[in-house]
Protein backbone atom coordinates (compact mmCIF):
# COMPACT_ATOMS: atom_id res chain seq x y z
CA UNK A 1 0.00 0.00 0.00
CA UNK A 2 1.01 3.51 -0.77
CA UNK A 3 -0.50 6.80 -0.28
CA UNK A 4 -0.07 10.16 -2.47
CA UNK A 5 -1.90 12.99 -2.81
CA UNK A 6 -5.05 14.10 -5.30
CA UNK A 7 -5.32 17.56 -6.11
CA UNK A 8 -9.32 17.02 -7.51
CA UNK A 9 -9.82 20.71 -8.06
CA UNK A 10 -7.18 23.59 -7.96
CA UNK A 11 -6.49 24.37 -4.50
CA UNK A 12 -7.97 21.11 -3.07
CA UNK A 13 -5.75 18.47 -2.63
CA UNK A 14 -6.86 14.89 -0.77
CA UNK A 15 -4.87 11.58 0.45
CA UNK A 16 -5.65 8.19 -1.98
CA UNK A 17 -4.57 5.21 -0.46
CA UNK A 18 -3.78 2.39 -3.44
CA UNK A 19 -3.39 -1.07 -2.75
CA UNK A 20 -2.85 -4.76 -3.53
CA UNK A 21 -4.90 -7.88 -2.64
CA UNK A 22 -2.54 -10.21 -1.51
CA UNK A 23 -3.81 -13.70 -3.36
CA UNK A 24 -5.53 -15.36 -0.53
CA UNK A 25 -8.10 -11.75 0.29
CA UNK A 26 -10.58 -11.83 -2.23
CA UNK A 27 -11.66 -7.91 -1.46
CA UNK A 28 -11.82 -5.44 1.08
CA UNK A 29 -14.57 -3.03 2.41
CA UNK A 30 -13.28 0.66 2.29
CA UNK A 31 -15.81 2.18 4.29
CA UNK A 32 -14.94 -0.50 7.31
CA UNK A 33 -11.06 0.11 6.59
CA UNK A 34 -11.66 3.89 6.61
CA UNK A 35 -13.54 3.21 10.42
CA UNK A 36 -10.27 1.61 11.56
CA UNK A 37 -8.11 4.34 10.39
CA UNK A 38 -10.12 6.65 11.51
CA UNK A 39 -10.08 4.82 14.97
CA UNK A 40 -5.81 5.30 14.80
CA UNK A 41 -5.57 8.23 12.96
CA UNK A 42 -6.65 11.93 12.99
CA UNK A 43 -9.33 13.29 10.93
CA UNK A 44 -6.38 14.76 8.32
CA UNK A 45 -4.83 11.62 7.42
CA UNK A 46 -7.87 9.38 6.87
CA UNK A 47 -8.11 8.97 2.91
CA UNK A 48 -10.72 10.46 0.88
CA UNK A 49 -10.26 7.85 -1.43
CA UNK A 50 -9.09 3.58 -1.17
CA UNK A 51 -7.95 2.65 -4.58
CA UNK A 52 -7.45 -1.22 -5.62
CA UNK A 53 -4.20 -1.73 -8.00
CA UNK A 54 -4.05 -5.12 -9.36
CA UNK A 55 0.08 -3.97 -8.41
CA UNK A 56 1.69 -0.89 -7.46
CA UNK A 57 4.09 0.42 -10.14
CA UNK A 58 7.66 0.54 -8.54
CA UNK A 59 10.94 2.23 -9.34
CA UNK A 60 14.16 0.06 -9.80
CA UNK A 61 15.05 1.62 -6.21
CA UNK A 62 12.44 -0.78 -4.89
CA UNK A 63 9.91 2.24 -3.86
CA UNK A 64 6.69 3.39 -4.53
CA UNK A 65 6.58 4.95 -8.42
CA UNK A 66 4.17 7.70 -7.17
CA UNK A 67 4.13 9.45 -10.96
CA UNK A 68 2.77 6.63 -12.32
CA UNK A 69 -0.04 6.18 -9.83
CA UNK A 70 -3.55 6.83 -11.15
CA UNK A 71 -6.27 9.18 -10.44
CA UNK A 72 -8.76 7.19 -8.15
CA UNK A 73 -11.30 5.88 -10.39
CA UNK A 74 -13.77 4.56 -7.65
CA UNK A 75 -16.18 6.97 -5.81
CA UNK A 76 -15.07 8.31 -2.21
CA UNK A 77 -16.55 6.27 0.50
CA UNK A 78 -17.49 9.53 2.39
CA UNK A 79 -20.83 9.19 2.05
CA UNK A 80 -21.29 5.56 2.48
CA UNK A 81 -21.34 3.61 5.48
CA UNK A 82 -24.25 5.04 7.27
CA UNK A 83 -27.97 5.13 6.91
CA UNK A 84 -29.59 7.98 4.40
CA UNK A 85 -31.66 10.34 5.78
CA UNK A 86 -32.90 13.17 3.53
CA UNK A 87 -33.29 17.01 4.14
CA UNK A 88 -36.49 17.53 5.92
CA UNK A 89 -36.71 21.35 5.50
CA UNK A 90 -35.19 24.23 3.06
CA UNK A 91 -32.58 24.80 5.20
CA UNK A 92 -31.59 21.28 5.47
CA UNK A 93 -31.90 20.97 1.32
CA UNK A 94 -29.43 23.53 1.11
CA UNK A 95 -27.04 22.95 2.80
CA UNK A 96 -26.63 19.16 1.44
CA UNK A 97 -26.71 20.36 -1.69
CA UNK A 98 -23.96 22.57 -0.79
CA UNK A 99 -21.57 19.64 0.87
CA UNK A 100 -22.39 16.90 -1.84
CA UNK A 101 -20.62 19.43 -3.94
CA UNK A 102 -18.22 19.87 -2.04
CA UNK A 103 -17.59 16.17 -1.48
CA UNK A 104 -18.10 15.23 -5.22
CA UNK A 105 -21.01 12.73 -3.98
CA UNK A 106 -24.51 12.67 -5.52
CA UNK A 107 -26.55 12.81 -1.55
CA UNK A 108 -25.25 13.12 2.15
CA UNK A 109 -27.65 11.83 4.84
CA UNK A 110 -28.41 14.73 6.99
CA UNK A 111 -27.34 12.64 10.17
CA UNK A 112 -23.63 11.96 8.80
CA UNK A 113 -21.12 13.36 10.99
CA UNK A 114 -18.93 15.90 8.53
CA UNK A 115 -15.68 14.07 10.08
CA UNK A 116 -16.40 10.47 11.30
CA UNK A 117 -18.92 9.76 8.40
CA UNK A 118 -17.84 11.98 5.58
CA UNK A 119 -14.02 12.02 6.00
CA UNK A 120 -14.58 16.10 6.02
CA UNK A 121 -11.59 17.86 6.86
CA UNK A 122 -10.64 22.04 7.42
CA UNK A 123 -10.27 22.81 4.07
CA UNK A 124 -12.87 21.20 2.75
CA UNK A 125 -15.35 22.68 5.46
CA UNK A 126 -13.88 25.93 4.64
CA UNK A 127 -15.24 25.46 1.00
CA UNK A 128 -18.23 24.20 2.34
CA UNK A 129 -18.63 27.66 4.27
CA UNK A 130 -18.00 29.85 0.96
CA UNK A 131 -20.44 28.11 -0.98
CA UNK A 132 -23.38 28.27 1.24
CA UNK A 133 -22.70 31.98 1.79
CA UNK A 134 -22.30 32.43 -2.28
CA UNK A 135 -24.85 30.10 -3.21
CA UNK A 136 -27.24 30.35 -0.88
CA UNK A 137 -29.47 32.98 1.28
CA UNK A 138 -29.08 31.27 4.79
CA UNK A 139 -27.15 33.74 7.29
CA UNK A 140 -22.75 33.44 7.22
CA UNK A 141 -21.88 29.81 7.94
CA UNK A 142 -19.10 30.02 10.26
CA UNK A 143 -16.44 27.34 10.53
CA UNK A 144 -16.77 27.22 14.40
CA UNK A 145 -20.48 26.27 13.49
CA UNK A 146 -19.51 23.63 11.58
CA UNK A 147 -17.09 21.53 14.17
CA UNK A 148 -19.76 22.89 16.82
CA UNK A 149 -22.58 20.52 14.66
CA UNK A 150 -21.10 18.73 12.38
CA UNK A 151 -24.22 17.50 10.90
CA UNK A 152 -26.59 18.87 8.24
CA UNK A 153 -29.55 18.65 10.74
CA UNK A 154 -28.08 20.19 13.55
CA UNK A 155 -26.58 23.11 11.47
CA UNK A 156 -29.42 23.91 10.21
CA UNK A 157 -31.11 24.18 13.13
CA UNK A 158 -28.38 26.82 14.62
CA UNK A 159 -28.96 28.28 11.65
CA UNK A 160 -32.54 29.03 11.92
CA UNK A 161 -32.27 30.21 15.47
CA UNK A 162 -29.41 32.70 14.49
CA UNK A 163 -31.58 35.50 13.05
CA UNK A 164 -29.87 37.70 15.94
CA UNK A 165 -26.78 37.74 13.99
CA UNK A 166 -28.36 37.71 10.36
CA UNK A 167 -27.36 41.02 8.63
CA UNK A 168 -30.09 42.97 8.06
CA UNK A 169 -32.35 42.95 5.24
CA UNK A 170 -32.68 47.06 5.65
CA UNK A 171 -29.46 47.28 3.83
CA UNK A 172 -29.45 45.41 0.70
CA UNK A 173 -25.91 44.04 -0.50
CA UNK A 174 -24.64 45.05 -4.10
CA UNK A 175 -25.18 41.93 -6.53
CA UNK A 176 -24.24 43.14 -9.87
CA UNK A 177 -20.12 43.83 -9.78
CA UNK A 178 -19.19 47.34 -11.85
CA UNK A 179 -16.47 46.90 -13.54
CA UNK A 180 -15.24 50.13 -15.08
CA UNK A 181 -13.47 50.75 -18.24
CA UNK A 182 -10.09 51.27 -19.47
CA UNK A 183 -10.82 55.19 -19.57
CA UNK A 184 -11.76 55.14 -16.47
CA UNK A 185 -8.66 53.39 -14.84
CA UNK A 186 -6.45 54.88 -16.69
CA UNK A 187 -7.84 58.44 -15.63
CA UNK A 188 -7.77 57.21 -12.38
CA UNK A 189 -4.24 56.31 -12.00
CA UNK A 190 -3.13 60.02 -13.73
CA UNK A 191 -5.12 61.88 -11.32
CA UNK A 192 -3.91 59.62 -8.29
CA UNK A 193 -0.33 60.42 -9.80
CA UNK A 194 -0.72 63.99 -10.20
CA UNK A 195 -2.08 64.66 -6.48
CA UNK A 196 0.41 62.57 -5.40
CA UNK A 197 2.52 64.59 -6.67
CA UNK A 198 1.19 67.83 -6.18
CA UNK A 199 1.08 67.10 -3.15
CA UNK A 200 4.40 65.83 -2.35
CA UNK A 201 5.95 69.02 -4.06
CA UNK A 202 3.96 71.31 -1.99
CA UNK A 203 5.42 69.52 1.43
CA UNK A 204 8.64 69.50 0.18
CA UNK A 205 8.52 73.36 -0.98
CA UNK A 206 7.93 73.82 2.78
CA UNK A 207 10.92 71.45 4.02
CA UNK A 208 13.01 73.41 1.74
CA UNK A 209 12.17 77.00 2.77
CA UNK A 210 12.32 75.58 6.56
CA UNK A 211 16.32 74.53 6.45
CA UNK A 212 16.94 77.58 4.14
CA UNK A 213 15.37 79.98 7.22
CA UNK A 214 17.34 77.67 10.11
CA UNK A 215 20.35 77.80 7.88
CA UNK A 216 20.39 81.97 7.40
CA UNK A 217 20.95 82.26 11.30
CA UNK A 218 23.88 83.79 12.67
CA UNK A 219 25.02 81.22 15.50
CA UNK A 220 24.23 78.02 16.14
CA UNK A 221 21.97 78.41 19.29
CA UNK A 222 19.72 80.57 16.80
CA UNK A 223 20.29 77.54 14.57
CA UNK A 224 19.31 75.47 16.85
CA UNK A 225 15.93 77.93 17.80
CA UNK A 226 15.13 78.01 14.50
CA UNK A 227 15.33 74.41 14.01
CA UNK A 228 12.43 73.48 16.88
CA UNK A 229 10.29 76.24 15.83
CA UNK A 230 10.26 74.81 12.52
CA UNK A 231 9.99 71.18 13.22
CA UNK A 232 7.44 71.90 15.65
CA UNK A 233 5.26 74.08 13.25
CA UNK A 234 5.69 71.11 10.77
CA UNK A 235 4.03 69.15 12.92
CA UNK A 236 1.36 70.85 13.06
CA UNK A 237 0.87 71.76 9.43
CA UNK A 238 0.78 68.22 8.64
CA UNK A 239 -1.52 67.49 11.59
CA UNK A 240 -3.85 70.01 10.91
CA UNK A 241 -3.85 70.59 6.40
CA UNK A 242 -5.26 66.85 6.33
CA UNK A 243 -8.12 67.77 8.68
CA UNK A 244 -8.98 70.84 7.10
CA UNK A 245 -8.24 69.49 3.68
CA UNK A 246 -10.99 66.66 4.50
CA UNK A 247 -13.56 69.15 5.18
CA UNK A 248 -13.04 70.82 2.17
CA UNK A 249 -12.89 67.79 0.02
CA UNK A 250 -15.58 65.71 1.13
CA UNK A 251 -16.96 67.60 3.69
CA UNK A 252 -19.24 65.43 5.64
CA UNK A 253 -19.85 61.62 5.44
CA UNK A 254 -22.64 60.28 4.62
CA UNK A 255 -24.18 57.27 4.24
CA UNK A 256 -23.21 56.46 0.27
CA UNK A 257 -22.15 54.49 -2.19
CA UNK A 258 -18.63 55.32 -4.37
CA UNK A 259 -17.71 53.32 -7.69
CA UNK A 260 -14.45 52.56 -7.53
CA UNK A 261 -11.85 54.26 -10.32
CA UNK A 262 -14.21 56.85 -10.73
CA UNK A 263 -14.17 60.73 -9.39
CA UNK A 264 -16.02 60.44 -6.24
CA UNK A 265 -13.32 57.61 -5.86
CA UNK A 266 -10.65 59.55 -6.58
CA UNK A 267 -11.70 62.03 -3.53
CA UNK A 268 -12.34 59.10 -1.28
CA UNK A 269 -8.57 57.79 -1.84
CA UNK A 270 -6.89 61.25 -1.09
CA UNK A 271 -8.50 61.67 1.82
CA UNK A 272 -7.66 58.07 2.90
CA UNK A 273 -4.23 58.81 2.48
CA UNK A 274 -4.00 61.92 4.67
CA UNK A 275 -6.18 60.63 6.91
CA UNK A 276 -4.01 57.23 7.14
CA UNK A 277 -0.40 59.82 7.05
CA UNK A 278 -1.68 62.39 9.72
CA UNK A 279 0.99 62.20 12.35
CA UNK A 280 -1.29 62.16 15.12
CA UNK A 281 -2.48 58.60 14.73
CA UNK A 282 0.43 57.98 16.71
CA UNK A 283 -1.40 59.06 19.63
CA UNK A 284 -3.59 56.35 19.92
CA UNK A 285 -4.66 55.88 23.22
CA UNK A 286 -4.55 59.24 24.25
CA UNK A 287 -6.91 61.85 25.04
CA UNK A 288 -5.31 63.91 21.43
CA UNK A 289 -6.20 60.59 19.60
CA UNK A 290 -10.11 61.89 20.80
CA UNK A 291 -9.57 65.09 19.63
CA UNK A 292 -8.66 64.29 16.34
CA UNK A 293 -11.48 62.01 15.73
CA UNK A 294 -13.70 64.78 16.80
CA UNK A 295 -11.78 67.37 14.14
CA UNK A 296 -12.65 64.66 11.59
CA UNK A 297 -16.32 64.86 12.73
CA UNK A 298 -16.64 61.73 14.58
CA UNK A 299 -19.24 61.48 17.70
CA UNK A 300 -16.97 60.42 21.20
CA UNK A 301 -17.88 60.63 24.08
CA UNK A 302 -16.07 61.12 27.46
CA UNK A 303 -13.42 58.31 29.59
CA UNK A 304 -13.38 56.81 25.90
CA UNK A 305 -9.78 54.94 24.81
CA UNK A 306 -9.19 53.46 21.91
CA UNK A 307 -5.62 51.73 21.04
CA UNK A 308 -6.10 51.14 17.60
CA UNK A 309 -3.96 53.23 15.35
CA UNK A 310 -6.20 52.04 12.57
CA UNK A 311 -8.03 55.41 12.07
CA UNK A 312 -12.08 55.43 10.80
CA UNK A 313 -11.91 57.13 7.21
CA UNK A 314 -15.73 57.77 7.75
CA UNK A 315 -15.59 59.53 10.81
CA UNK A 316 -19.14 61.34 10.90
CA UNK A 317 -20.64 58.56 11.18
CA UNK A 318 -18.95 56.95 14.03
CA UNK A 319 -20.52 57.32 17.18
CA UNK A 320 -19.15 56.15 20.97
CA UNK A 321 -20.76 56.54 23.50
CA UNK A 322 -19.05 57.31 27.66
CA UNK A 323 -16.61 55.02 28.78
CA UNK A 324 -15.60 52.66 26.11
CA UNK A 325 -12.24 51.14 25.17
CA UNK A 326 -10.75 50.20 21.56
CA UNK A 327 -8.15 47.52 22.27
CA UNK A 328 -5.49 48.05 20.14
CA UNK A 329 -5.47 46.43 15.86
CA UNK A 330 -9.10 46.94 16.00
CA UNK A 331 -10.59 47.77 12.27
CA UNK A 332 -13.44 50.39 12.03
CA UNK A 333 -13.09 51.76 9.13
CA UNK A 334 -16.66 52.99 8.44
CA UNK A 335 -16.67 51.77 4.46
CA UNK A 336 -16.45 48.39 3.21
CA UNK A 337 -15.64 47.54 -1.04
CA UNK A 338 -17.60 45.23 -2.35
CA UNK A 339 -18.04 44.02 -6.58
CA UNK A 340 -16.60 47.45 -7.34
CA UNK A 341 -18.25 49.74 -5.29
CA UNK A 342 -16.95 51.38 -1.60
CA UNK A 343 -19.77 51.13 0.56
CA UNK A 344 -19.88 53.90 3.32
CA UNK A 345 -22.10 52.93 6.57
CA UNK A 346 -22.34 53.65 10.06
CA UNK A 347 -20.76 52.03 12.92
CA UNK A 348 -22.06 52.99 16.32
CA UNK A 349 -20.63 52.03 20.00
CA UNK A 350 -23.00 52.73 23.16
CA UNK A 351 -21.34 53.65 27.00
CA UNK A 352 -18.97 51.23 28.65
CA UNK A 353 -18.70 48.81 25.47
CA UNK A 354 -15.51 47.04 25.54
CA UNK A 355 -13.76 45.78 22.04
CA UNK A 356 -10.93 43.42 22.02
CA UNK A 357 -8.21 43.07 20.27
CA UNK A 358 -7.61 42.02 16.56
CA UNK A 359 -11.21 42.88 15.97
CA UNK A 360 -13.42 43.95 12.96
CA UNK A 361 -16.41 46.04 12.64
CA UNK A 362 -18.24 46.52 9.50
CA UNK A 363 -20.48 49.23 8.58
CA UNK A 364 -24.15 49.21 10.04
CA UNK A 365 -23.84 47.52 12.87
CA UNK A 366 -23.99 48.37 16.50
CA UNK A 367 -23.36 47.98 20.06
CA UNK A 368 -25.34 48.89 22.99
CA UNK A 369 -24.52 49.78 26.41
CA UNK A 370 -22.17 47.64 28.51
CA UNK A 371 -21.84 45.32 25.38
CA UNK A 372 -18.41 43.45 24.92
CA UNK A 373 -17.23 41.70 21.82
CA UNK A 374 -14.44 39.81 22.23
CA UNK A 375 -10.89 39.14 21.25
CA UNK A 376 -10.42 38.52 17.01
CA UNK A 377 -13.92 38.01 16.38
CA UNK A 378 -16.10 40.58 13.89
CA UNK A 379 -19.47 42.00 13.71
CA UNK A 380 -20.43 42.11 9.94
CA UNK A 381 -23.06 44.26 8.22
CA UNK A 382 -26.09 44.59 10.09
CA UNK A 383 -24.91 43.00 13.43
CA UNK A 384 -26.48 44.61 16.13
CA UNK A 385 -25.00 43.73 19.96
CA UNK A 386 -27.60 43.98 22.71
CA UNK A 387 -27.10 45.61 25.58
CA UNK A 388 -25.12 43.73 28.18
CA UNK A 389 -24.33 41.35 26.25
CA UNK A 390 -20.95 39.47 25.15
CA UNK A 391 -20.21 38.49 21.85
CA UNK A 392 -17.78 36.44 20.45
CA UNK A 393 -16.42 35.16 16.77
CA UNK A 394 -16.66 35.52 13.41
CA UNK A 395 -19.14 36.41 12.66
CA UNK A 396 -20.24 37.82 16.65
CA UNK A 397 -22.52 35.10 18.57
CA UNK A 398 -23.54 35.40 21.99
CA UNK A 399 -21.23 33.84 24.58
CA UNK A 400 -20.81 33.80 28.49
CA UNK A 401 -17.22 35.65 28.53
CA UNK A 402 -16.05 38.50 30.76
CA UNK A 403 -13.16 39.73 29.00
CA UNK A 404 -13.29 42.88 31.29
CA UNK A 405 -12.10 40.90 34.09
Amino acid sequence: AVVDTYEREPGFTELVAYYSLRKDTPGIDAVDLRKRLQSQLPSYMVPAYFECLKAIPMLPSDKADRKNLPPPSTPSPNAGGQEYVAPANETEEQLSLALAQVLHVEKVSTRANFFTDLGANSLLLAHFCSLTRKNTDLPPLAMRDAYQNPTIEKLAGVLENSSAATPSTAYPETMEVRLASTRQFVTTGVLQALIFLAYTYGLTVLAVAGYHWAAAATDAIKVWERSLIFTVAMFVALSVIPIALKWVIVGRWKEMEIPVWSLAYVRFWFVRVLISSNPLRMFAGTPLFNVYLRALGAKIGHDVAIFSTSVPLCSDLLTIGDGTVIRKDCVFKGYRAQRGIIQVGPVTLGKNVLVGEQTVIDIYTEMGDNSQLGHSSSLHRGQTVPPNETWHGSPGRRCDSNYKS
